[in-house]
């Protein structure tokens, strides 16, 4: 029997800052990658972006987000063939008798597990053949002011455009 506690493994680099407050009410940049960047979204048809069904079940359970997790707003969001970028906003709502709404739980990765596990759930009751997972984690970045957060959304905007020029181009 090979005993675990004797097993060296490397440490993973932590994704998340260890000090800072993720429950805090505040504006997020996201990225949620497919594991080996496998394109399952959208495809070009016809020089057009059209959303298969995967990006159509990605783009409901964004929609729905608010309803299961009502302390997330969502911005911007855009879908890309092998990934997806949004603007994630944590309210906080005081209630009488608590300094915060939010629950101590990291509300941003909640909500991360949330649409990943939902969307993982759908597509394998649609196809159990599917060899289908997300990119361990995912990226994030604290949108420090106006102008970052204006640069973020058109970065969002523009994403389509050029991954699509890129495409093109390869042609």
């Amino acid at each position: 029997m090979i005993d675990r506690k004797k097993i060296w493994l490397p440490d993973r680099k932590k994704l998340r800052l260890e000090w800072y407050d993720y429950n805090k009410s505040w504006h997020y940049f996201v990225t949620l990658w497919i594991k080996k960047r496998k394109e399952i979204f959208w495809e070009i048809k016809n020089r057009e972006i059209i959303l298969n069904e995967y990006g159509k079940i990605a783009y409901k359970l964004w929609k729905g987000i608010s309803n299961h997790i009502p302390l997330i707003l969502i911005n911007e969001f855009i879908i890309m063939p092998d990934h997806i970028h949004w603007i994630l906003i944590i309210k906080n709502i005081p209630c009488p008798g608590r300094k915060s709404a939010t629950p101590s739980k990291n509300i941003l990765s909640k909500a991360i597990h949330w649409f990943k596990s939902s969307f993982t759930r759908e597509i394998r009751k649609r196809n159990d053949e599917f060899n289908f997972s997300w990119q361990r984690s995912f990226f994030d970045r604290i949108i420090k002011n106006k102008k970052h957060f204006d640069e973020t959304k058109k970065y969002i905007k523009n994403n389509p455009k050029n991954r699509k020029r890129r495409k093109l181009n390869e042609f």
